[in-house]
């Protein structure tokens, strides 16, 4: 196979001189980047119009060629010359869902911090989801002469919350995200710290009392929200004749964090998460891949590449649509 000459204009993330641009020449020559050496070549960033790679320690930018037709050359890059395998082309399906819910939020459910604090308790007292009530109440959830403060220990204090809510197997219940941090000067009454995430639909009432103060707090809204982004990686490759498809290696990246999944032949990966700090950044492209491992070992175009926009991201998480593609080939 010739060599491929790649137009860069960008190296190590530095504009080149004069706005000017040169070219990578990778040597196919002897075929060391064909079958599954992923990671000698990938691409790291989609931003700005700029394609970014990386190959043998740097980092190319390029501006001059659609993401597309840089993912084209780099995946040419991974074609072994091997007659028998001359009819294999890899290609994948993705398709991005949302997953939604009601988000209830927290109104005023701990004391404000001012200069002296008394030692407080704190109690769920009614806990209502579709007319059944769940807990043996009052619960006790806070003993500020035992716990700490929790004016001055709301995160943990709404840990507490959280821990508790998930010990009553409530059906509809999906998740909570905790906003608070211990120490705050200003903890604004525990008012939109806590948001607990519901099925969509689902009647909530949740009461948290301190009988000695004025609080008596609630949780209010019910607004439908986008909790989990789920994509689907359904391989649609054409094997050689006589060849069979055993493993499907598919990655996902935001250029720094990558998500994988080893499986035959389609994966369903969680690319978004609020309930855990363990997905991609939601303000950077994603760039899927995939290497399809074969009965007869083939590795002629068995790599192929595609990618997501931050625009299509942001669709599917605030508008809750369902967005498809596929693979460039």
């Amino acid at each position: 196979m010739s060599n491929i000459s790649i137009p860069y204009q960008f190296l190590n993330g530095k504009e080149l001189s004069n706005c000017g641009t040169d070219t990578l020449v990778i040597d196919t020559t002897n075929s060391i980047l064909c079958g599954q050496k992923y990671f000698t070549l990938r691409i790291i960033e989609i931003s700005n119009g700029v394609t970014t790679f990386e190959y043998n320690g740097d980092s190319y930018g390029v501006s001059s060629l659609s993401t597309d037709d840089v993912i084209i050359l780099l995946d040419s890059a991974f074609v072994c010359p091997n007659n028998y395998c001359n009819s294999q082309i890899t290609s994948f399906d993705w398709t991005l869902t949302p997953l939604t819910g009601d988000e209830w939020i927290s109104q005023t459910i701990v004391n404000e911090v001012v200069s002296v604090q008394p030692d407080l308790i704190y109690s769920i007292t009614a806990i209502t989801v579709n007319g059944t009530p769940y807990g043996i109440l009052p619960h006790v959830i806070w003993t500020d002469s035992v716990d700490g403060n929790a004016s001055t220990h709301v995160a943990d204090y709404i840990d507490s919350i959280i821990e508790y809510l998930a010990t009553l197997s409530i059906p509809q219940y999906l998740g909570a995200v905790n906003k608070a941090n211990n120490g705050v000067a200003d903890n604004l009454d525990g008012t939109g710290l806590l948001k607990l995430y519901f099925v969509a639909g689902t009647t909530v009432t949740i009461t948290i009392n301190e009988p000695t103060t004025p609080i008596n707090g609630t949780f209010t809204s019910g607004t439908l929200t986008t909790y989990m982004l789920t994509l689907l990686l359904e391989d649609t490759s054409t094997m050689s004749d006589g060849d069979v498809l055993s493993q499907t290696n598919y990655q996902i990246s935001d250029g720094l964090t990558i998500i994988g999944n080893k499986t035959t032949p389609d994966a369903l990966l969680v690319p978004y998460n609020i309930f855990c700090d363990c997905g991609l950044d939601i303000n950077n492209n994603w760039i899927l891949n995939e290497i399809a491992v074969t009965q007869n070992s083939c590795v002629n175009n068995n790599v192929c590449t595609g990618w997501i926009s931050t625009e299509d991201i942001e669709d599917a998480i605030q508008n809750r649509n369902t967005k498809t593609g596929t693979s460039v080939n």
